[in-house]
């Protein structure tokens, strides 16, 4: 591939909207905050119910945080949702 197709690939590639991978990973997100319900929960248990590790859990629970949600870290690896964010 020469230098100008190489550019001209990079320029179409940073045009393109968030897709699929983006539109799931915020649905992940979303599923993962609606299971905490009302009481405080496990990372863990929250993982295991949505289908997903651990650390997925804990980046959502740190990006909400990042978009005004109020989340209590109750114990170790226990989080509660205060307040979300409007």
């Amino acid at each position: 591939m020469t230098a100008k197709k190489s550019r001209k690939k990079a320029a179409a590639a940073s045009n393109k909207p968030a897709g699929k991978k983006a539109a799931a990973k915020a649905t992940m997100r979303d599923n993962i905050l609606s299971a905490f319900g009302a009481e405080p929960r496990l990372v863990a248990d929250i993982a295991k119910r949505v289908g997903c590790d651990q650390r997925a859990v804990r980046a959502a629970i740190d990006a909400a945080r990042g978009k005004g949600w109020k989340i209590e870290r109750t114990a170790p690896g226990t989080f509660k949702i205060e307040a979300r964010a409007d």
